[in-house]
């Protein structure tokens, strides 16, 4: 089964390809569903939002998907967060990442301690 562009391959977040006629980057994903970790980082004095996870996102990308990091343009805002980028491969490691932080508490604590302090909120 090819997994290119199906919703299982991007789960939690939402695929979107602006076309050729926007010019770059031409993909993106989108991360809205912050409601079973919101609890846990504002615990941790942080918003939960989108600002959030870009400091996570960026962190796991140096930390395990560093070949990609020059690939991802952020766009966070408060109530989603966006990653862009012309290359999917880099985009399926940002779900990648999303899905691991979502998934294990260690994963998304060592984001938050390896977090760019001027990224995260």
């Amino acid at each position: 089964m090819d997994m290119t562009n199906s919703e299982d391959a991007w789960t939690p977040c939402h695929y979107i390809d602006y076309g050729e006629e926007m010019g770059g980057p031409r993909f993106g994903v989108l991360f809205d569903d912050f409601g079973d970790t919101q609890e846990f980082l504002e615990a941790q004095d942080f918003m939960g939002g989108g600002y959030t996870w870009h400091g996570i996102v960026e962190a796991l990308m140096r930390m395990y998907h560093a070949e990609y990091v020059d690939a991802i343009d952020y766009d966070p805002e408060g109530s989603m967060f966006c990653a862009r980028s012309s290359n999917l491969d880099a985009l399926r490691c940002v779900a990648a990442c999303i899905r691991k932080a979502k998934a294990d508490p260690r994963v998304l604590e060592d984001a938050i301690q390896n977090a760019d302090p001027s990224i995260i909120e």
